[in-house]
């Protein structure tokens, strides 16, 4: 039964808490990058998160992967998420891009994907 009511208060609370997570950190951008270096902000944040992150998935009991190969799969996905990004997201409102504007562009990500996906590939052999 606790299983069942820790599964349940994961699923109410964590999209809660990845809408406000996400949405901060546009703003933690714009006034964190004008006093240290864009990569080295982002090395703190993902400290942050790591050390937040491993504390949530032992308190909810939640499974580790199982297969090794998995951990490098996950490894390469997130360097290339959050190294090419969110380093690129820094590095704009680093380089005097408003956060609201990186935003609205960076969220069009998932519309472009959709649109791209419906175009069909030209065989050229």
């Amino acid at each position: 039964m606790k299983s069942q009511t820790t599964t349940s208060l994961l699923a109410n609370v964590a999209p809660l808490l990845f809408v406000l997570l996400w949405s901060t950190g546009f703003i933690g951008a714009r006034y964190g990058l004008p006093h240290i270096e864009p990569f080295t902000f982002l090395s703190i944040r993902f400290v942050l998160v790591l050390i937040l992150l491993g504390a949530l998935t032992i308190m909810f009991r939640q499974p580790w992967l199982r297969q090794p190969v998995a951990y490098g799969h996950s490894a390469i996905v997130g360097v290339l998420l959050h190294s090419g990004y969110l380093g690129g997201v820094f590095f704009a409102i680093d380089g005097g891009m408003p956060a609201g504007l990186t935003a609205l562009i960076v969220s069009l990500q998932p519309v472009l994907t959709a649109l791209f996906s419906t175009v069909q590939s030209v065989d050229v052999g």
